[in-house]
């Protein structure tokens, strides 16, 4: 089970996998360069914190996924749309239903952390397993 209570290690996996599917825009001040980041990475963020505080269900997120996706012209491909989701799944569920991810040995923090690294194969399949806990 993952350990959630400290919210600000969870928020690292979410700014962690941003941080390798997105890029950020250099601003330059006063001859310093400063990373701030890009509008499709400021609204992923937002996009998931504000669903989760709203405790939007799963399912609906991905819908509401889908539109902002085509409103920030989809900077995820399918491999980080469907770990994005994922994603959002575990923590959803960890929230609301925490005994529906027992027994998952993948969900610890740092396995979390490194499962983007992973086959697309692998994290789909992680997904299925996720979704169909979510939805039973």
């Amino acid at each position: 089970m993952i350990n959630f209570s400290d919210g600000s290690k969870a928020e690292i996996i979410l700014d962690s996998f941003l941080h390798t599917v997105l890029d950020d825009m250099t601003l330059n001040v006063d001859g310093i360069d400063h990373a701030i980041p890009t509008v499709e990475k400021a609204e992923l963020s937002y996009q998931f914190k504000d669903c989760l505080k709203k405790n939007l269900n799963p399912q609906e997120f991905e819908k509401k996924l889908e539109k902002v996706l085509i409103e920030i012209n989809n900077p995820l491909n399918n491999k980080e749309k469907t770990h994005f989701t994922l994603l959002y799944y575990i923590y959803y569920l960890n929230n609301n239903n925490p005994n529906k991810l027992d027994g998952l040995i993948e969900l610890s923090l740092e396995k979390l952390e490194k499962l983007f690294e992973s086959d697309e194969k692998i994290i789909l399949k992680f997904f299925k397993d996720i979704k169909m806990r979510a939805l039973n």
